[in-house]
């Protein structure tokens, strides 16, 4: 096929349809997941269904199944086992607590009240049962008029009241400030709400009342560690290296859409709206792994690589997504279309570009894509010096990219093979060394490359551009010929320097899994890192590696661990002497004290705790009101209860939101219960079999919606799940074990869950809603504005290490600490994509709207990226660029320095407090440092300072400076947007109405 035709072929070929992220999980390691933990839930469901059991647990054993969708048995066993130990620990401090209390609140009646009190009840129902002559009937209406609130006595309930109050106050208290423990926190307070409705109307002690749910869950939690052992079982490190696989695999994409960048010289169009989410998507991906990577040590398993092996993989990977997220700038530089995809476009019918599709499901589809030729027309011009210098890149760069996909492709290699052929399938011991070999070679050829491109670019770039300079190698003035010329030739050795720190962090990983290879060329059994150590202490052994050069060869190296540490520690010191306030007035220590408990009380996580225990004794006050407790017992008024407490949330554009999606929820997963019950028993009282048949098809669907549905239905879904197993767990439990208070079969349960739901959630509301309502946007902007006075800290720190750099000494520490600090304030924003989307659902007076502040977190994560690189790219600096850096950018002039941290704190302030500005308060830094360089005297650019070494490095921390600038900015332009601007004044119109 020649060139046209594939164009034509090109254009005539539609995009494929990919299914969207929630479906597109029909591959064998998500079905296997999804089969281990649907399976995990039947057994649980199933237990319903068995007499002995039943009998044995009492009316909630559906509880199990319930907590089996809340903490499926998926991914790292530990994590699945620390997620049991949190819902086992909460109820244990419920439980714990709620019999105390019990004790606490019976002392208060006496002995002899108590007796006298029984003997009446005693004769009450001997009167008054419907069989007197029956000792069962007169013991079941005797229970009766105990459930009715017969026992009730007023110092009783209040001790109830005080003690399980003050336990769910702080419960509250502790899943606002540590959203870590809700599981904990929802468990516990479980577990408490049993006691605060059915303590109070018990004559004596009854210690074990919330068996009846911990029972259940217990097993379960038995049920989903044997399933996550039992039914394809994988070890904290055959995960890891899968997410490192899921990590790298769309390298190979982005590459390859890179280099047809470069070869049709600019003629694309990037969508500039989902270079974000790629960003986030990447940091959550590699977040996921991070958090895998701490149970590594207490890793068993049986494969080529150890815990130690994959954990020293961490490094290098770490430095190939920060070469990645830079290359992205480089995308994000260019994006001028607003496209629905990610997409690159080669224009005119010359360029034979096909559709480059990804091979690990739709999320890298979306990382980058070659799409069909579009018509010149429809599209924007592209600066011709700039499509100059992208020819010159690709000339010299085209040898590179293809080997660094090579790379790419070999590091997956290398990976999946010690991943994925443990038991079954592996290589022989020539075809391990052929591998080895080819890896080998891919290593030797990027290093070549990297070498050649590292020396040669710059030449070629200056060969190309060799009529910007005079004989003597000096820039010459800008004509009208030559008007953007030079701004594109720095622009290239900026690319080209991003691109070679990319290749050189994909060598070092390749360089790592060439030496995995080499020393680990069997799969055995590893034990736990933590227990080998220990193992070897005892007796009196050194651990070390069973290949002596290993450790040395993978840097696992405790004395630097250690240097890290101190290098963090000088940072930190550096950081909070660069935050210390000078005040003329200090506080004394018991106006401290009461300022910090006036705080603790009042802030928001204080507030929602409030919120949560005056919620919580609104619902629980009718079971412990004699005229109303026999009602609220019979109806399951705890329903009730709980659905309050878990609609309440800290701001209202959640509680908008998530009430809207669980009320379908409950419809839902009701209309589906029924229909379950009605099929698997028809008009009689159940069939195991059929129950246990339907039951299986519907808990598939709903573990499917638990483990890739949107985190924005998930309340919904476990409300679904929720009703769905209320439904069928009731009706069995009336027609087998029937007793006071069942709720009746199918339809009678459905319409008591859905009316106790809406009772639950109006309560919540006005408990939320007065008399102020959390706002959601407070709470973002004040997240903002201290991730932006973070990026103020860092910046600080940066012009400190500067200027210690200058006296010769090691500011490592400090750039380490601006690398974590980045990757911590990217989260933060990432964290608020989420709540800022939800604040279309809030009714607020605050200026800032979700566009609004979705602009402002964008760009503040771009102010954040180029803060990062600024310190990267500068911290081996030769002396005299960074000199040259510093003279530039103004960095030790107090002015220049002012000018910067003042808008910036301007920014952080207004953002707090949507204040409106001063008219003409925000002026615009770059323009001003534009003015600035004009004025200012600096040694002429030259082919010589071009030459030496780090000027590359030099043009990216020049380029992150003004990225910095026009980030601050934008982020001033956005606020300004929003609050408006006052003390406008226009003096002649003033003067003449003074006359």
């Amino acid at each position: 096929m020649d060139r046209r035709s594939s164009v034509a072929t090109a254009k005539n070929k539609k995009p494929k349809k990919v299914l969207p992220d929630w479906l597109n999980h029909f591959n064998a390691r998500d079905l296997k997941t999804l089969f281990k933990c649907s399976i995990a839930v039947w057994i649980a469901a199933v237990l319903m269904f068995i007499n002995p059991v039943l009998k044995s647990y009492g009316q909630a054993v559906f509880f199990g199944p319930i907590l089996l969708l809340i903490i499926p048995p998926t991914g790292v066993v530990f994590i699945s086992v620390l997620g049991g130990i949190s819902a086992v620990l909460g109820m244990a401090i419920g439980w714990a607590w709620g019999v105390i209390t019990m004790k606490a609140a019976l002392a208060t009646r006496s002995s002899a009240e108590t007796k006298a009190r029984i003997a009446e009840m005693g004769a009450l129902a001997a009167r008054n049962s419907p069989n007197p002559t029956s000792a069962l009937a007169v013991k079941s209406y005797a229970k009766q008029l105990i459930y009715s609130g017969f026992m009730l006595d007023t110092r009783v309930v209040v001790t109830y009241f005080c003690m399980l109050g003050l336990f769910i106050y702080f419960m509250a208290r502790i899943k606002a400030a540590v959203p870590k423990l809700a599981l904990t926190q929802l468990f516990a307070i479980i577990v408490a709400d049993i006691f605060l409705v059915i303590g109070p109307l018990l004559p004596s002690f009854m210690g074990t009342i919330p068996a009846t749910i911990i029972k259940p869950a217990a097993t379960a939690i038995g049920i989903g560690l044997a399933c996550n052992i039992l039914f394809f079982p994988e070890s904290t490190s055959h995960i890891c290296l899968r997410q490192i696989e899921d990590i790298i695999a769309p390298l190979k994409d982005f590459l390859e859409a890179y280099g047809a960048f470069l070869e049709h010289r600019g003629d694309v169009q990037l969508d500039k709206q989902h270079i974000p989410r790629i960003r986030r998507s990447i940091l959550k991906d590699f977040k996921a792994l991070q958090a895998n990577l701490v149970f590594l040590p207490l890793d068993l398993s049986f494969g080529y690589w150890n815990a130690e092996d994959i954990e020293a993989l961490g490094g290098p990977l770490k430095e190939i997504i920060a070469g990645f997220l830079g290359m992205l700038i480089f995308a994000d530089s260019h994006s001028e279309s607003r496209a629905e995809q990610f997409s690159v476009t080669p224009q005119g019918a010359d360029n034979p570009i096909e559709k480059v599709t990804s091979h690990t499901g739709s999320r890298n589809q979306t990382i980058m894509q070659l799409l069909d030729p579009h018509d010149r027309q429809d599209n924007r011009e592209v600066d011709e010096p700039l499509r100059h210098s992208l020819k010159a890149l690709h000339e010299s760069s085209h040898p590179l990219l293809s080997t660094l996909m090579d790379t790419v492709s070999a590091i997956l290699e290398g990976t999946h093979n010690a991943n994925s052929r443990r038991w079954f399938g592996r290589l022989t011991a020539d075809a391990q060394a052929e591998m080895r070999n080819r890896h080998q070679a891919t290593l030797n050829r990027l290093r070549d490359q990297l070498e050649k491109f590292s020396n040669s670019n710059t030449d070629l770039l200056l060969t190309t551009y060799g009529y910007l300079f005079d004989k003597e190698g000096t820039l010459k003035d800008e004509t009208d010929a030559t008007a953007g010329h030079a701004e594109a030739f720095l622009k290239c050795l900026t690319y080209e320097e991003r691109l070679h720190t990319f290749g050189a962090s994909l060598e070092a990983m390749l360089a790592k899994v060439v030496i995995l290879e080499e020393h680990r060329t069997k799969s055995q059994f590893w034990p736990s890192t933590k227990i080998r150590k220990a193992t070897s202490w005892i007796f009196g052994s050194d651990p070390v590696s069973p290949i002596a050069d290993l450790s040395a060869a993978l840097e696992v190296d405790e004395e630097k661990k250690l240097n890290e540490k101190d290098n963090k520690s000088e940072a930190e010191t550096l950081l909070v002497s660069l935050r210390e306030c000078h005040r003329g007035k200090v506080r004394s220590s018991g106006g401290k004290l009461v300022l910090a408990i006036t705080k603790w009380l009042g802030n928001e996580n204080g507030a929602y705790a409030l919120r949560f225990l005056i919620v919580t004794i609104a619902m629980a006050l009718p079971a412990v009101i004699p005229s109303s407790a026999g009602f609220y017992y019979r109806e399951k008024g705890m329903w009730g209860l709980i659905m309050a407490q878990t609609a309440l949330t800290k701001y209202s554009s959640e509680y908008t939101y998530g009430v809207v999606s669980k009320i379908l929820g409950t419809l839902i997963g009701g209309v589906v219960g029924m229909a379950c019950w009605y099929i698997g028993a028809g008009s009689g009282s159940g069939n195991p079999y059929g129950l246990a048949a339907i039951l299986a098809p519907v808990i598939v669907c709903l573990m499917w919606a638990r483990l890739w549905g949107s985190p924005f239905i998930l309340p919904g879904s476990m409300v679904m799940a929720s009703t769905f197993l209320l439904v069928v767990g009731y009706s069995w439990d009336d027609t087998h074990i029937p007793s006071y208070g069942n709720p009746g079969i199918g339809y009678s349960v459905f319409w008591h869950r859905t009316v106790l739901v809406l009772i639950g959630f109006a309560a919540a509301a006005i408990v939320n809603f007065l008399p102020r309502p959390p706002s959601s946007a407070r709470y973002i902007t004040k997240s903002l504005s201290h991730s932006l006075r973070t990026n103020r800290d860092f910046f600080a720190l940066l012009l400190a290490a500067w200027s210690s750099a200058d006296r010769g000494k090691n500011i490592d520490g400090i750039t380490q600490a601006t690398k974590t600090s980045a990757i911590d304030t990217a989260e933060t924003i990432e964290a608020l994509v989420g709540p800022i989307a939800l604040l279309k659902f809030e009714v607020s007076s605050n200026v800032f709207d979700s566009e609004t502040l979705m602009r402002i977190a964008q760009t503040h994560a771009r102010l954040n990226v180029s803060l990062a690189h600024m310190g990267i790219y500068t911290s081996d600096l030769p002396p005299t660029l960074r000199k040259r850096f510093t003279d530039i950018t103004g960095a030790f002039n107090e002015r220049c320095v002012g000018e910067i941290m003042g808008m910036m704190c301007l920014i952080e302030q207004t953002i707090k407090t949507g204040d409106p500005l001063p008219s003409g308060a925000l002026p615009r830094v770059s323009a001003r440092f534009a003015r600035r360089i004009e004025k200012k005297e600096t040694e002429a650019l030259s082919t010589d300072m071009i030459r030496e070494s780090g000027f590359r490095r030099y043009c990216i921390a020049i380029d992150a400076f003004l990225s910095l600038l026009a980030a601050i900015d934008d982020l001033a332009q956005d606020v300004k947007s929003a609050v408006g601007e006052t003390y406008g004044v226009n003096a002649s119109a003033n003067f003449a109405n003074l006359e």
